[in-house]
C-alpha cells in the first residue's frame, strides 16, 4: 500500500500539461505565414516555444523566421533565447538571463541590465490577457515596454516603430494579434481552440 501510494505521487508530480495555440498570419486579407505557440507546465516550471514563418511580398519578397523559447519559474521569467531571420540570414539574436539584482540582455553581443525583481515575457500574452500587468519585455527586441489598455478586453504596448493590438475574448482567449507599421499591418488570427494534453 506505501509503495502503491509512493508511485502514484511520482506520477502525479510528473505530469506535464501542455497546451498549443496556432495563428494565422494575414497581409491585405491574404495569409502569408503561420505563428505556433506552445506551452508546457510542469510543477512550479512553465516553457513556452513561439515559432513564426512569415513570407510576404511588399515592394520585394520578405521571409522572416521567429524562434523563441522561454523558461518561467512560479511565473517568473528566469530566461529565454530568441533568433530571428529574415531571408535565410540571422538578423538578431537575444538572450535574457535573471540574475540575483535584475536581468540581463544580451542582445546581438550587447549586454545590458535590467532592474527588475520579476517580468513576463511578452509570450505569455498568448495565455493570459494581462489584466494587472503593466509592463512586459519583448524577448525578440529585449525592450521593456508598458502595456496599456485599449477598448474593451484589448491591450497593447508600441515598440520599433510598430503598435502590437492583443485583442481577447471576454474569456480571456488571444482571439487575434493586429501589428500596425505605417507602412503594413500584419494581423495573427487563432485559428483553432487550445489543445490540452497531459503527459
Amino acid at each position: 500500500m506505501k509503495y502503491s501510494l509512493i508511485v502514484l505521487l511520482l506520477l502525479v508530480k510528473g505530469t506535464i500539461l501542455c497546451q498549443t495555440l496556432t495563428y494565422d498570419a494575414f497581409l491585405k486579407d491574404q495569409k502569408v505565414g503561420q505563428m505556433v505557440v506552445n506551452r508546457e507546465i510542469s510543477d512550479n516550471k512553465t516553457t513556452i516555444k513561439a515559432q513564426t514563418s512569415i513570407k510576404a511580398h511588399m515592394i520585394f519578397t520578405i521571409k522572416v523566421d521567429i524562434n523563441t523559447q522561454s523558461t518561467y519559474i512560479n511565473d517568473i521569467l528566469t530566461e529565454s533565447e530568441s533568433v530571428s531571420k529574415q531571408n535565410g540570414h540571422i538578423h538578431s539574436s537575444v538572450q535574457v538571463y535573471k540574475t540575483n539584482s535584475g536581468y540581463t540582455i544580451n542582445n546581438n553581443g550587447d549586454k545590458t541590465t535590467l532592474n527588475s525583481s520579476g517580468l513576463i515575457g511578452a509570450d505569455m500574452l498568448y495565455y493570459e490577457a494581462p489584466q494587472h500587468i503593466g509592463h512586459t519585455l519583448a524577448l525578440a527586441s529585449g525592450q521593456y515596454l508598458e502595456i496599456q489598455k485599449g477598448a474593451q478586453d484589448e491591450y497593447y504596448f508600441e515598440h520599433d516603430g510598430k503598435k502590437e493590438r492583443h485583442q481577447y475574448t471576454p474569456s480571456g482567449v488571444l482571439q487575434q494579434v493586429v501589428i500596425d507599421h505605417q507602412l503594413y499591418t500584419v494581423i495573427l488570427k487563432l485559428q483553432q481552440t487550445a489543445q490540452t494534453d497531459k503527459k
